[in-house]
């Protein structure tokens, strides 16, 4: 039984590094994908309190249609301040900090000074859930040889890793039940 359960663990393991890297390939195809659909000038001269403008509202549906087709729980464009330029959540108004930014500080270093997309560690919330973030450069105009003014950032739930964490404690479970029959039995 102990034998099981090591075996367990390890496939527990290498699954959870595979569908996490997964993962993170995915979110930052999904925001490289968004990035060629957006001017990068347009959120780029937007300022708090333009939201009712036209150029943030189609920026928002382009950005929304592309959050629906994929399901992912959420997409903005963050600025190299940290601060939202546009945000699929309601309510989110241009300019807000975001701090969560502050946690993927060498992602977002990839993206502004390397033109990389790439994808957070997994992380969980405070409300609950583990999720992980994709990032792609937003380009000033459609040339990316022009400079980056803004990243897209895909969000998605990981839905998956809770029920490899409670994979990985049966197989625990199994693994300590396994050494203390042992023990018992005079192994």
């Amino acid at each position: 039984m102990v034998l099981f359960a090591r075996f367990g663990l390890l496939t527990y393991r290498l699954a959870d590094r595979e569908l996490e890297a997964e993962l993170g390939k995915r979110l930052a195809a999904i925001a490289a994908s968004t990035a060629t659909q957006i001017r990068g000038k347009y959120p780029e001269d937007l300022e708090p309190g333009d939201e009712n403008d036209r150029s943030y509202l189609n920026v928002k549906r382009k950005l929304q249609a592309v959050q629906e087709s994929t399901q992912v729980a959420r997409i903005l464009i963050v600025g190299a301040d940290r601060t939202v330029r546009c945000d699929t959540r309601p309510g989110t108004t241009i300019g807000t900090p975001y701090y969560e930014l502050d946690l993927d500080r060498v992602e977002l270093e990839r993206v502004f000074e390397h033109g990389a997309a790439t994808s957070s560690v997994l992380f969980g919330r405070q409300s609950g859930g583990f999720f992980k973030a994709g990032y792609a450069p937003l380009y000033a105009d459609e040339d990316k040889n022009d400079r980056i003014v803004a990243a897209i950032r895909v969000e998605a739930p990981a839905e998956y890793f809770a029920r490899l964490v409670s994979l990985r404690t049966d197989f625990e479970r199994l693994e300590e039940r396994g050494a203390f029959d042992g023990e018992r039995a005079g192994f």
